[in-house]
C-alpha cells in the first residue's frame, strides 16, 4: 500500500488535495489514470466527506475527469458515490446535479 492510498484510506486528504493530486500525475507526470486510481480518489472524496473536508462537488471534478478520459464507473465507482451521498450535507438539488 503506497502512503497516498493509506492517505486516501484513512480520508486525510480534503478534495482540492485529492484533485491536485490528479492534476499533477496528469499534467506534470503524463500519467492516464485508471479506473483504479478514480476509484482510489473516489474512496478517499468519501473518507473526507464524513470527515468534514469534502463534498459532492469534489467527486463531481473527478467525475467530469473520468467522463473526459473515456473511463466508464463500476461497482467501486458506484460503492464510493453511494457512499458520498450518504454522508453529504449536500442540498438534494447539488446532489441531482452532479449525478446527472
Amino acid at each position: 500500500m503506497t502512503l497516498a492510498s493509506a492517505m486516501c484510506a484513512a480520508g486525510d486528504l480534503s478534495g482540492k488535495q485529492v484533485n491536485r493530486i490528479l492534476d499533477f500525475l496528469v499534467t506534470s507526470r503524463g500519467v492516464r489514470p485508471d479506473i483504479r486510481t478514480y476509484n482510489l480518489l473516489l474512496s478517499s472524496i468519501a473518507g473526507s466527506v464524513r470527515n468534514g473536508k469534502g463534498s459532492m462537488s469534489d467527486a463531481g471534478a473527478v467525475l467530469e475527469m473520468m467522463d473526459k478520459e473515456g473511463r466508464a464507473l463500476n461497482v467501486f465507482s458506484f460503492n464510493s458515490l453511494l457512499q458520498i451521498l450518504a454522508q453529504s450535507a449536500a442540498k438534494s438539488s447539488e446532489t441531482v446535479e452532479v449525478i446527472v
